[in-house]
Order: structure tokens, then sequence, then C-alpha cells
């Protein structure tokens, strides 16, 4: 839509978000569009092979990159061998596995089974931006929910990596 500024989906660490950034006037459609992309999403097979494929090729990728590479095996061994601690885009050969089922599953338990925060800032009323995604969100049932995983004790080590490069990165 173009009163729409911008649109921007992200995933870090353990949250996702979604960003939007518009005028006044079209709040409204706003969390609309963000409604149905959360509550309806498509999950077409060609999306999802597509996708696939971009991501194993960021994961590739990031092997290239000393600062993603660093930061992947700081939070691998920051969180042991706790999920916390897996990468976030996962692995190559787990990607490759992956069904549109495993995918679709995983939505279902761990994007509706909890709680989520919408927040807002800028020119607006708050009673009316309540009403609206009140109104919006009105359909959202909690299923059963994973306990999340434990979270483990931080210890104190060196972790380092030597790679034929000009320059030392470190964390």
């Amino acid at each position: 839509i173009d009163e729409i500024q911008n649109l921007l989906f992200s995933a870090e660490d353990a949250i996702t978000k979604d960003n939007l950034s518009l005028l006044k006037q079209y709040l409204e459609k706003a969390i609309e569009i963000l409604a149905d992309l959360l509550l309806r999403p498509r999950f077409s097979k060609e999306d999802f092979l597509r996708e696939k494929e971009v991501v194993i090729e960021e994961i590739r990728g990031s092997k290239d990159s000393p600062q993603e590479f660093l930061s992947d095996a700081f939070t691998q061994n920051f969180w042991d061998s706790s999920p916390w601690g897996y990468p976030i885009l996962g692995k190559e050969e787990n990607i490759a596995k992956i069904t549109l089922e495993e995918v679709k599953d995983f939505y279902r338990r761990l994007y509706f089974s909890s709680p989520f925060i919408i927040s807002l800032a800028g020119n607006f009323s708050f009673s009316e931006a309540e009403r609206i995604v009140s109104s919006k969100f009105q359909v959202l049932s909690w299923g059963e929910r994973d306990d999340p995983p434990e979270v483990p004790m931080v210890r104190r080590k060196l972790v380092a990596f030597y790679r034929p490069l000009e320059q030392v990165h470190f964390v």
C-alpha cells in the first residue's frame, strides 16, 4: 500500500518484530493489514520453498562474514547447549529438511499460544487505537504452549577461532 511508508518484519534472537511507519490517517488500515498478516498467513508452498533457499544462502553467506560468524559463536557459547544459543537462521541441514506443515505447526503453537505486544507511538488517540486493535485481534484463541527452555547458568570462558584474515574481531 502506498500509504504505508515501510513495512518491516524481522527476527532477532527470541523475538519477532513487525514495524510500521505511516501517517496518522492510515492507522486503522495499517492495523488491519498487520492483523491479516499475523492471523491469516498465506503459507503457500511456492513461497515456502523459495524462502528456504533464501535462508540457506543467508546461512552460507554468514559463514563468510567475520562479524556474523563471531556473533553466532558468541551467542552459542554464551548460552552453552541451551536452545537460547541456537543460530537465529537455524542450521543449513535443518532448514533443508523442514516441511511446510512443521512451520505451520510451529506458528500455531508459538505465535498464538502466548500474549504478544502491540506498541504504538505518535500522534493518535489511545482510546481509538485500543478500539481498533481490539476489533482486529479479537479472534485470537490461546492454544497450548510449549514450556520455554530453561535459562542456563552463564560461565566465564574464552573462545577463539582462527581465520586467515587481516583483522582480528572480538565480542
